[in-house]
């Protein structure tokens, strides 16, 4: 799979598990790597399935940097979701969970808030919304819609 930013920038392509869970993210700039992979879907899905997993991240832009979560998945409820792709009748997926984290300049702790909108007609999730704070200060804060798309058999 690739992505990109609205402006054709940042190019990267995407690996992922056959469950489409993300295992790595390569671009010109950096690696990224989940261990043993982001556990967004529990396939099949159905409203109140729920889900754990451990996961472990890596990143060459950030060498001596290690990331360590504990998340939490549940399938919350179905809803209508508009991205710039189209409409879709979505799964709405909620994952969160503690981190921890340690650097070169110290360790610390914070908090993972994942927001999936999974639409069957595509095979995929549509709107992805990402937080994660440390204490109660936000750190990052992503939100990826899909643009276009299409199907092969």
């Amino acid at each position: 799979m690739e992505a990109s930013a609205l402006d054709g920038s940042n190019v990267a392509r995407i690996q992922r598990t056959p469950d489409f869970n993300l295992v790595r993210v390569e671009a010109k700039q950096f690696s990224k790597t989940t261990l043993p992979y982001y556990p967004n879907f529990s396939f099949p899905l159905w409203v109140g399935k729920t889900w754990k997993s451990k996961v472990a991240f890596e990143s060459t832009d950030q060498p001596g940097k290690e990331v360590w979560a504990e998340l939490e998945a549940r399938v919350v409820g179905s809803e209508s979701v508009t991205v710039p792709a189209g409409t879709f009748l979505a799964l709405k997926i909620e994952l969160s969970g503690p981190y921890r984290a340690k650097s070169l300049e110290g360790s610390w702790a914070g908090r993972i808030e994942d927001t999936l909108w999974y639409a069957p007609e595509v095979r995929n999730a549509v709107r992805y919304e990402y937080k994660d704070s440390s204490g109660a200060a936000p750190y990052n804060h992503e939100i990826h819609e899909l643009v276009r798309y299409w199907l092969t058999p």
